[in-house]
């Protein structure tokens, strides 16, 4: 009797110890926003999500080592955050959007800490740069809630309708008209490209060059004014911006990719 009570006394112990253990208890933490942390704890380990913070209607699953705002340093990222598992980030809006088709990257550079591998015509890096295993993926939010998201590429050189973009070592034109979808004008087969006003490239292929429209077609141009963009100092970013309106023409480069600025008020006048 006493062993049969010992072993009754030891399995009340045991299915205490488990239901402690498959315990889940909740956590939220008031954001300065309309949102907030959660942290559900299940089996002894945290996990974090996002909630509406009047409803706690969860919208960033709760599956995550932790979650973080990148609004403060060093990323100065408005309206995202970044959550953490197995050691890679992930990128979520402040609606509960992911980005990046759900591709988890191991290293962010932010505008504001000058991307290394994105320029514009407006002058400097204006995309952030998240580092995936296919390459990296360029985002932004321009204005509103919809973000852009280029990539994965190796290099983006941003300019108005028309993007120049570097995949697999050879660049090409996409369409950027239509907000946020980009589609390709060219295949990624050129060496180098020189955007011309936005309104035509010079673009080298096997080690020739040739003009093509804005549309992709074959055009046919002075190998004169080619010969002139390549000879053109390239301005920083600064001086590009600075001179919009005293220079005839501009060169402002990244790379093996290129844009000529022509002065709009001589454009109808002169060659280009």
């Amino acid at each position: 009797m006493k062993t049969k009570n010992l072993f009754m006394v030891f399995l009340s112990i045991m299915a205490f110890a488990l239901s402690s253990c498959n315990k889940e208890t909740v956590e939220y933490r008031q954001t300065d926003g309309d949102c907030k942390f959660v942290i559900k704890t299940i089996d002894g380990k945290r996990q974090w999500g996002m909630a509406d913070a009047r409803d706690n209607r969860e919208y960033i699953p709760c599956q995550y080592d932790s979650i973080f705002s990148a609004y403060g340093e060093p990323y100065n990222i408005a309206k995202l955050f970044i959550a953490l598992k197995d050691g890679k980030m992930y990128a979520w809006t402040y609606r509960g959007d992911q980005l990046l088709d759900g591709r988890g990257f191991t290293s962010l550079v932010s505008s504001s800490q000058d991307s290394p591998h994105n320029s514009s015509v407006y002058g400097g890096p204006i995309f952030h740069e998240a580092q995936t295993d296919e390459g990296i993926m360029f985002f932004r939010l321009p204005t509103g809630i919809t973000w852009l998201e280029i990539g994965p590429a190796e290099a983006l050189f941003w300019g108005e309708s028309r993007i120049l973009c570097k995949k697999d070592g050879k660049w090409a034109v996409l369409d950027g008209r239509k907000g946020n979808h980009f589609s390709p004008i060219t295949p990624y087969s050129y060496e180098a490209v020189i955007s011309v006003n936005h309104k035509y490239f010079w673009v080298k292929q096997d080690g020739k060059w040739s003009a093509i429209d804005a549309d992709g077609n074959a055009i046919s141009k002075s190998r004169s004014l080619l010969s002139k963009y390549q000879r053109m100092r390239a301005m920083s970013s600064e001086e590009f911006n600075k001179k919009r309106k005293s220079a005839t023409f501009r060169k402002i480069s990244m790379g093996e990719a290129s844009y000529i600025g022509v002065n709009a008020w001589e454009a109808e006048y002169i060659a280009w």
